[in-house]
C-alpha cells in the first residue's frame, strides 16, 4: 500500500512527510519534558495512602496520567488528519490508517477523562481528611 503517490506534486508529498514528522517530533517532545507523577501509581501506593497528603498526592498523579493521555488524544486526532489527507494518486488514501487513530484518540479521551475522576475522588477523599 502506497500513502502518497509518486505522481503527486513533489511540493504535496514534501508537505505531507514535513507534516508527519512534525507530529512525531511534538509528541517526542512533549514526552521529554513530562514532569514525574507526585505519586506513583501502582497497589501498593494506593493502599497504603492514609493522609490527606498520600491522597492529594494520588490525584495530582491522576492529573499527570489525564494530561498524557490528553497529548495522546491530541496526536492521534491530528495523525488521523494527516492519514485522511494523503492520496494515492487520484483516489483517496486507505481510510483503516484514519480509522485506527480515531479508535486511540476515543479510547484516550475517555481514559483522561477516567484519571480524571480519580483525580476528583482522591481530592474528595483528602478534604475528609486531617
Amino acid at each position: 500500500m502506497q500513502l502518497i503517490s509518486i505522481a503527486a506534486p513533489r511540493a504535496t508529498r514534501v508537505a505531507t512527510m514535513a507534516m508527519l514528522v512534525a507530529l512525531a517530533a511534538s509528541a517526542f517532545a512533549t514526552a521529554a519534558t513530562s514532569s514525574p507523577p507526585a505519586a506513583t501509581l501502582d497497589p501498593v501506593t494506593v493502599t497504603a495512602a492514609r493522609t490527606a497528603d498520600d491522597h492529594r498526592a494520588l490525584a495530582a498523579a491522576y492529573e499527570s496520567e489525564a494530561k498524557e493521555a490528553e497529548q495522546k488524544a491530541k496526536l492521534h486526532r491530528e495523525m488521523g488528519r494527516a492519514y485522511r489527507q494523503l492520496t494515492q494518486g487520484s483516489r483517496p488514501a486507505d481510510t483503516s490508517m484514519a480509522a485506527h487513530c480515531a479508535k486511540l484518540e476515543t479510547h484516550y479521551s475517555e481514559a483522561a477523562a477516567m484519571y480524571r475522576e480519580m483525580a476528583v475522588e482522591h481530592r474528595r477523599i483528602a478534604s475528609t481528611l486531617k
